[in-house]
């Protein structure tokens, strides 16, 4: 089993913000143009490993850690959890976000957030 980095982990890019995660759910916003660290924190839920990439929308990202801690999170420099989700079932696949809903799918389930 090798080692994973211990530096940003994942990461979600727009405009001039990122977010990313690493393992232990530490979130860490960064300036795209400058790499300027603006904001770190720890997730609330969500600490475990992540092998899924973040996604996200116009005002929200979303990281799925692999015991099914699915976290919300506000997409700007002081990201703030806006939902937590435990599906209670491993997540190992990225999320995809299709005509406003997001699908998230464990090792034995899709699910779908939104309206239809």
């Amino acid at each position: 089993d090798q080692p994973r980095s211990r530096g940003l982990g994942d990461v979600y890019k727009r405009q001039d913000l990122i977010l990313a995660v690493n393992d232990g759910g530490i979130v860490t916003s960064l300036d795209a143009k400058t790499g300027e660290q603006l904001n770190k924190g720890r997730l609330k839920k969500g600490t475990a490993k992540y092998y899924a990439s973040p996604v996200g929308t116009a005002d929200r990202v979303i990281f799925a850690d692999i015991k099914g801690v699915v976290s919300v999170v506000s997409r700007e420099a002081k990201w703030k959890t806006i939902q937590t989700i435990e599906l209670n079932e491993p997540v190992f696949a990225t999320p995809a976000i299709a005509s406003d809903q997001l699908f998230i799918r464990t090792t034995s389930t899709l699910y779908c957030f939104g309206q239809s």
